[in-house]
């Protein structure tokens, strides 16, 4: 009998080896060392064996269905296309474009600050869809990967508002103790946290769909765990003017030191209006992988 299991995407082997929620016959692919690995309940184990024979690591759901619009992105270039803009007003965010992924890998600096990349909004009516993983220590609190609408970033980027949507890990909450929290969270700065909207304790995974419906200032949240079932959260209305839409990560934990979380963002998808963005499912290819 067929049985389905988790795959994971690591920056590192100590990121890999500090995950503590992985079970037997789980998968994760390691960035840095370009290695598939299955996890036997104790110990991860190269895949192949240390075989010369490449195999396709697949990501099960890139979005089809659509003509990639101008502001889509698969992030499959060699680097972060011309239409994003880096929002690192910390100056300590290290973004890159890998295996199919833009990576925003940030340090521990013992309290709030948001990097991302960002575009313009296409029109004050649109859709932006977005996969979003966190890759953080779940024995540490607030590692956020993210969604967000910023407000008045163009003129004010070092005070820009923003609303995100984001994965995080937490271990404070009662009964959540190394799970993941969906938050919906309001900044008013980069820097400094304003309100939490509303929150989803005990996910069960580290990567999310989410999606922003934006008509003038009033900003719908939407998240799914698999991609076809939408959840609605709240309708909310960002302070200043949206003037664009990203994706980012946050090392929002008091504790300083290495490693901290990586934010991994499979691709993104804008539509024009605010109807429900309901993609169908199918596999992509993200490269060969040697072993």
């Amino acid at each position: 009998m067929a049985t389905k299991t988790s795959h994971w995407i690591f920056a590192d082997t100590t990121e890999r080896d500090t995950q503590l929620d992985a079970v037997e016959g789980d998968i994760a692919y390691v960035l840095d060392t370009d290695t598939v690995y299955s996890f036997d309940g104790a110990v991860w184990n190269a895949v192949g064996g240390g075989a010369i024979t490449p195999i396709n690591f697949y990501e099960a759901d890139a979005p089809t269905g659509l003509t990639p619009g101008a502001e889509d992105d698969d992030f499959d270039g060699p680097s972060l296309a011309l239409k994003w803009t880096v929002w690192d007003q910390p100056a300590n965010a290290t973004i890159s474009v890998t295996k199919s992924h833009v990576k925003i890998a940030k340090p521990r600096v013992g309290g709030i600050n948001w990097s991302g990349i960002y575009q313009p909004i296409p029109s004050a009516t649109f859709t932006v869809v977005a996969k979003v993983a966190v890759q953080g220590l779940l024995t540490t609190d607030f590692d956020m990967a993210g969604l967000f609408i910023l407000g008045n970033v163009t003129t004010l980027p070092a005070t820009a508002d923003l609303d995100v949507l984001c994965i995080q890990t937490d271990n404070t909450s009662a009964g959540a103790a190394g799970t993941m929290t969906l938050a919906l969270n309001r900044y008013t700065s980069f820097n400094t946290f304003g309100s939490v909207l509303f929150t989803v304790a005990g996910i069960a995974t580290n990567s999310v769909y989410m999606r922003a419906r934006v008509s003038g200032s009033d900003i719908s949240w939407d998240y799914s765990t698999d991609g076809v079932a939408w959840i609605f959260l709240e309708t909310a209305t960002l302070p200043q003017t949206p003037e664009a839409f990203g994706v980012g990560g946050n090392s929002h934990n008091n504790v300083v030191g290495a490693p901290g979380p990586t934010a991994l963002v499979d691709w993104v998808r804008v539509i024009d209006g605010t109807a429900d963005f309901d993609q169908p499912l199918l596999g992509r290819v993200l490269g060969a992988i040697g072993f």
